[in-house]
C-alpha cells in the first residue's frame, strides 16, 4: 500500500470530519515525525514554566501562561541532541478503539 492509498483510506474512514485537507511532504519512516510519548513531551515542555508533574497540574499551569511565552518556548529546539526537533507532532491513539484517526503507527499501517 503506498502512502496515497493510506491517506485515502484514513480520509474515507473519517470523511464526515473533513471538509478540506492538505497533503504535506514527510515520511512514515522518520522516527521524529510521530510523538510516541506525549506525556513525557508535555512534562518536558511544562518544565520550562515550572509546572507540576501531574497531568492536571500541567494543564492548569499551561492554561494560564501568556501566549507569547508559550510561543517562545515552542520555538526552542535542541538541535544538537535532536531532543525536540518539533514540540507538537501527531500522536498515535493506540489506546482508543473507535475514534482514533491513526490507530497504529504509519509504518505498521503501511505494512498492512
Amino acid at each position: 500500500m503506498n502512502i496515497l492509498k493510506l491517506e485515502t483510506k484514513i480520509i474515507n474512514e473519517f470523511l464526515e470530519y473533513f471538509t478540506n485537507a492538505i497533503s504535506i511532504s514527510g515520511s512514515i519512516f522518520s522516527p521524529w515525525a510521530i510523538n510516541d510519548n506525549p506525556l513525557a513531551q508535555a512534562r518536558d515542555f511544562s518544565y520550562r514554566f515550572t509546572c507540576g508533574y501531574r497531568q492536571d497540574q500541567i494543564v492548569d499551569c499551561l492554561r494560564y501562561q501568556e501566549l507569547s511565552q508559550l510561543m517562545s518556548v515552542s520555538a526552542e529546539r535542541d538541535w544538537d541532541k535532536n531532543r525536540q526537533p518539533f514540540w507538537f507532532r501527531p500522536v498515535i491513539d493506540l489506546n482508543v478503539t473507535g475514534s482514533a484517526l491513526l490507530k497504529d503507527f504509519p509504518l505498521n499501517l503501511y505494512k498492512s
